[in-house]
Parts: structure tokens; sequence; C-alpha cells
């Protein structure tokens, strides 16, 4: 069985050829899939504490990944602005997964 790589992005991107499907997904089924051994969070800003993990601290380039998960505010918020989790709470949000499928 195949090695799958997961991870937790800033943005629903696609960075290879292939074919991908993306759904909404339950905040409890992003929080088990932060949990996956081997899920890399790329995420530096406090969205994924919703998930139940801490930003990241360095700045990991993804290349690839089979599956990943996204946390997609509902609406932009003002340019430089830190959100508490009171405010992505009030802003709203949806969650994606975005999985690769063989060819």
């Amino acid at each position: 069985m195949k090695d799958i790589r997961r991870a937790i992005l800033s943005t629903t991107i696609l960075l290879q050829e292939g074919i991908w499907a993306m759904r909404k997904i339950s905040l409890r089924e992003a929080k088990r899939f932060a949990a996956l051994d081997g899920t890399i969070n790329y995420v530096a800003h406090d969205t994924v504490r919703l998930l139940g993990i801490e930003p990241a601290t360095d700045r990991r380039e993804c290349i690839w990944y089979d599956e990943a998960i996204v946390i997609k505010l509902d609406s932009r918020p003002p340019f430089g602005v830190e959100l508490s989790l009171e405010d992505i709470e009030k802003i709203g949000y949806t969650i994606y997964c975005i999985q690769s499928y063989e060819e």
C-alpha cells in the first residue's frame, strides 16, 4: 500500500497534474485529518488553531501532496489584522478536503 502525503494548506491549490476532487468537510473530520501521523502543516496563521494545532513556525514549501485540507474564511479580513479564534468564528469559515486520484 502506498504512503499518502497529507498537508494542511492556506489555499486551495493543485501542485501537480492529475485527477482531483474537492469537497467540504466538517471541523470534526478536519481535526481527525490533522491528527493523522505524517500530516504536515504549512499554515503559519491562527486559523489552524481551530484544528487543535499550532501555526507552522517555519516557511517550508509544499511541493506535492495526495490529500490536503484548507480552512477558507467566508470573507477576507482587513490587511495585516491578526485574527483570534473568536474573530475567525465570527467571520465564518468552510473547510475543504482536496484529494488526488490515480489516473
